[in-house]
């Protein structure tokens, strides 16, 4: 089922007075599990409620990450000690956004200390 019908029910199911959960049920039950999820379907219903019947596609923006990988792995390689919760206090970032960029550049935690991740030799084979 393409995305553009899904949110064609929705609408259908806002204008006959159907509640968030209903419109999930309803539509679920016909087309399956997790076609339609709870917020997904009180998102649409925002947009419906303030007159918004645009069923167009429109992309939400997301905010570009504010951590610069090679100033993080200058900074972790300076002191190497350093906890991740205090690197995202650093940075004013959550500590899973320090961690998925500590990813990025091969840093992991062991020891208690950040260290670039290496395959063994075996490993390496191994893959």
């Amino acid at each position: 089922m393409e995305i553009s019908e899904i949110r064609v029910l929705m609408k259908y199911e806002f204008h006959c007075g159907a509640k968030t959960r209903q419109t999930v049920t309803n539509i679920n039950s016909v087309f399956g599990i997790q076609v339609a999820t709870s917020p997904t379907v009180a998102r649409w219903y925002k947009k419906f409620r303030f007159g918004d019947f645009d069923l167009s596609y429109e992309p939400r923006d997301r905010t570009k990450t504010q951590v610069d990988n090679d100033v993080l792995k200058n900074t972790v390689e300076a002191n190497s000690s350093q906890s991740a919760r205090g690197l995202s206090l650093m940075y004013n970032v959550s500590k899973q956004t320090i961690l998925t960029h500590l990813a990025q550049i091969g840093k992991v935690k062991k020891l208690d200390k950040w260290i670039p991740h290496e395959l063994t030799d075996a490993q390496k084979e191994e893959a």
